[in-house]
């Protein structure tokens, strides 16, 4: 008799816990579709596709000193990177034959959209080569979501490794910019480890966490912020990079990033909660840029325009967003750069190892 109570007893207490784990689920669905729909233009912005260079996506996994790098090895349908972390094919066996250049910077220089062959750094060889210097070979050392900082320590790694680059073609900008907007903002942002797989799941999956996770620190009334230490960190890495390559004894050219204002919104751009109208984010890349030239002409490091910076008029038929060129658009830079180093004998001085 005490068995057949407490098999009732049992269904009884399995049959409650049943209806309330049912009704948590039916809950947290509910507040789920809320969070979507109620945070929803607050963290578009950050969790986009188009955004997840700057969250450590594929192709790039963490770095001990860099925050993260390209996952040697990685291949997809668009991107293919190399043994030695560099997108493109493998390096050859006698690259001691070449004059080796190396194009650095964010998802601009690595390609961000492009098929293989079709970045900037791959057309930059096959038309210097074009022109009568096939001992010329430019690895892309562009790592999409990278700052000034991890371009810094990246062409640390590069100039003191075994490769023995001639010249570094360095582009940066952009996620200095973005991450300045951050709040409580402090340098070691930009040095910062992609989110673990966990979080990226949630990310990619749960409203409430995006909508928590993001809103949290959110003040969507700021309009046109301009981070000081920030911008002062900004140009001191450009700096110290000019100081490295001519410590150890190598070419550094500055590229003008690429941008089309045409593509811009006009009520501006909204990222980490911090508005920026176009007027200002032009203003503000202007006023990154001049702090550039400033160094550069200093420290004696020339600064590359090409018909895609900012500068530039609108050409929309050449980016596939506002900072990101298409195959047509990254051929225009290459054929830029290569003028560039051919008019001004840049890689006369360059002696192959």
């Amino acid at each position: 008799m005490p068995e057949v109570g407490r098999r009732p007893r049992a269904r009884r207490w399995a049959s409650v816990a049943a209806v309330n784990l049912l009704t948590l689920a039916v809950m947290l669905v509910a507040a789920d579709w809320g969070a979507r729909r109620l945070c929803h233009a607050e963290f578009e912005a950050l969790f986009s596709r188009r955004a997840r260079p700057l969250l450590g996506d594929l192709p790039v996994e963490p770095h001990p000193r860099r925050g993260t790098a390209l996952k040697p090895g990685y291949r997809d349908d668009l991107y293919r990177v190399n043994a030695d972390g560099f997108r493109g094919a493998e390096l050859p066996p006698d690259l001691d034959r070449y004059r080796l250049i190396a194009a650095i910077g964010d998802s601009t220089t690595f390609g961000w959209g492009v098929g293989e062959g079709e970045d900037y750094p791959s057309r930059l060889m096959e038309r210097l080569r074009r022109s009568g210097l096939p001992d010329v070979y430019v690895v892309n050392a562009g790592v999409p979501g990278y700052t000034s900082s991890q371009t810094l320590a990246y062409l640390r790694e590069l100039l003191a490794g075994p490769l023995g680059v001639d010249l570094v073609v360095a582009s940066v900008l952009w996620n200095d910019v973005w991450y300045s907007t951050v709040a409580e903002w402090h340098p070691s942002l930009l040095l910062g480890q992609p989110p673990a797989a966990w979080r990226r799941w949630l990310r990619d999956h749960s409203g409430l966490y995006r909508c928590f996770a993001v809103s949290r620190a959110a003040r969507s009334d700021q309009v046109d912020v301009f981070n000081a230490p920030a911008f002062d960190l900004y140009r001191s890495n450009v700096e110290e990079m000019a100081r490295l390559a001519r410590r150890q004894g190598t070419r550094l050219i500055l590229l003008e990033p690429p941008f089309d204002g045409g593509r811009m919104p006009k009520d501006g751009l909204n990222r980490f909660h911090i508005r920026y109208t176009r007027s200002f984010f032009i203003d503000l890349a202007h006023r990154h840029l001049d702090a550039v030239a400033e160094v550069a002409e200093r420290h004696g490091v020339p600064v590359v325009p090409h018909r895609l910076s900012i500068e530039s008029r609108s050409r929309r038929d050449l980016f596939l967003d506002t900072l990101h060129p298409n195959a047509q658009g990254n051929d225009l830079m290459a054929e830029d750069v290569a003028a560039f180093l051919i008019e001004n004998h840049v890689l006369e001085d360059l002696e192959v190892r």
